[in-house]
């Protein structure tokens, strides 16, 4: 091994040459070696260090060599280095450059990599950052940070950092709240617009009272200066719309920002988007997983149940719905309407079999299934009775707030339908089937398909609900809340049953 000082920046680097054959002093098989490489060259700021990238403050890089002669002269190593070295111009966010580090706040980055990783909320985040560029110099009284989020109800969430008790308060934006008039005025949509990554007014140089409202608030609340960042991911790395993060500085200091100080905040901004995004995401995952797949499934892909195959045999209450007439009802309606009317039945289901501790699986076409578990390694009631018992509370929920529902829509004069609905019990497989490349977290089993025939047969018998004698023997303390239909036969079910329908008359 040879070294050798090279200059870079203010300090000496040091070239360390490590012959490929103590690499690899046992022979093994090398990609390395394939393509004619002899040495490996390391470029290090701390020659005394064996380990310089464990080092506060190191810098490393490696080289490739074809030469066999370790080092043969320092130009040539001057040479090495500048293919390495952090160029002068352009945005390369690896590594920083060298006439930047004076902008860099001492320590904050270094935080910033660590609260990221250890699952730092994002008001602890923004706080800790704030209070870390106060204490370099930069006079920050006010921060705001937006993150555009990908969830089914909000479109983002807005943190607000105050100087005077260093809190942070979140505000969620609503994905269905009107507030364009009050966005379509704000520096932030100016930024949005123009397509511009930063944005300063300064009272008394750049400020024009009446420009934006927020300034003017803050104007009178004793802001002199005011500067906004917008940061936006680029090319296949975009997870929305827009990817976008803004990021607002301001100060009440009489002489404003310092262009030391933007400085700083242009060094920094990156980093604290960066680490508010990784916090948001998990949670944003959560969401999605749950929207999509329910909170049961959508926890156990998360937790690593992604397998082809990987299923649970359980034991279940199964809903399984359709809509009355909906076919005839998609024919003659206008094809607006078609979806706010899926959405209507559909949500009075869905709160009604998730405030009961059920979870709703997949919607298909007009009809819902459900399940409520009665044992498995997941979320389930552990008893026939409770499961049964809730089953039943969800659906006798479930047409009082259709009831209510066809009384507004026969109000404004939309079409109106009801449910019919087949409860039954019996063991399922409850996991990942489909393909290699596209799979659902479904159940699977004869019994789905008896529940499929007992909703059939709601129909066939005009009645909302219909439940299998299976369920009424699963939970035989929920026999006072039914009536006897009579025995049928189901259609692929080799013996007739007695089926049983929700008694109106009796009281939970």
């Amino acid at each position: 091994m040879q070294r050798a000082a090279v200059p870079w920046g203010r300090r000496p680097f040091f070239a360390r040459y490590i012959p490929l054959s103590e690499r690899c002093p046992r022979g093994s098989p090398s990609l390395l070696q394939a393509l004619g490489v002899h040495g490996v060259c390391r470029l290090v700021s701390h020659a005394r260090h064996r380990l310089p990238c464990r080092r506060r403050g190191s810098r490393c890089a490696t080289l490739l060599t074809r030469a066999k002669d370790p080092i043969p002269s320092m130009d040539k190593t001057r040479e090495a280095s500048r293919l390495v070295a952090p160029p002068t111009t352009g945005p390369l966010h690896c590594c920083p450059r060298p006439n930047d580090e004076a902008s860099e706040v001492p320590g904050l980055l270094r935080w910033l990599a660590e609260s990221a990783e250890t699952g730092t909320s994002e008001e602890h985040i923004l706080a800790g950052a704030c209070e870390r560029l106060c204490a370099a110099g930069v006079p920050v009284d006010r921060a705001f940070a937006g993150i555009e989020l990908i969830h089914p109800l909000l479109e983002g969430q807005l943190y607000l950092w105050n100087s005077h008790d260093h809190s942070v308060s979140r505000r969620d934006l609503d994905r269905f709240d009107d507030e364009r008039s009050e966005w379509e005025v704000s520096p932030l949509y100016q930024l949005h617009n123009t397509g511009t990554t930063e944005l300063r007014r300064r009272v008394g140089v750049t400020y024009v009272p009446g420009e934006f409202p927020l300034v003017d608030k803050m104007v009178a609340d004793g802001i002199q200066d005011y500067v906004a960042f917008m940061l936006r991911r680029q090319g296949s790395h975009v997870v929305g719309e827009h990817d976008m993060t803004f990021l607002t500085f301001a100060t009440r200091a009489p002489e404003g920002f310092s262009e030391h100080a933007l400085d700083r905040l242009r060094a920094s901004v990156s980093a604290i988007s960066g680490a508010m995004r990784l916090a948001t995401g998990p949670r944003m995952i959560y969401a999605l997983m749950e929207t999509y797949l329910g909170q049961n499934a959508g926890r156990r892909v998360l937790r690593g149940g992604i397998a082809r195959g990987e299923a649970e045999e359980i034991r279940a209450v199964i809903w399984l719905s359709d809509l009355h007439g909906f076919t005839k009802i998609a024919d003659e309606v206008d094809p607006d309407a078609v979806v706010p009317l899926l959405n209507a039945y559909a949500e009075a289901q869905v709160a009604a079999v998730e405030r009961y501790g059920g979870e709703v699986l997949k919607f298909m076409g007009d009809g819902v299934l459900a399940i409520f578990p009665i044992d498995g390694s997941g979320s389930g009631f552990g008893d026939c009775e409770k499961a049964c018992g809730a089953a039943l509370d969800a659906a006798e929920d479930t047409f009082v707030t259709i009831s209510e529902l066809n009384r507004s829509r026969s109000a404004r004069g939309d079409v109106t339908t009801t449910l019919y609905l087949g409860l039954h019990v019996g063991q399922v497989y409850y996991g990942n089937i489909g393909s290699p490349e596209r799979l659902d977290f479904t159940v699977v089993g004869p019994a789905v398909n008896e529940a499929s025939r007992i909703a059939d047969m709601a129909k066939a018998v005009d009645k909302d609900a219909v439940v299998s004698s299976a369920f009424v023997e699963a939970a035989p303390g929920t026999r006072h809340r039914l009536v006897s239909l009579g025995r049928h036969a189901l259609r692929g079910v080799y013996r007739p049953q007695e089926l049983f329908t929700l008694d109106p008359e009796t009281e939970r």
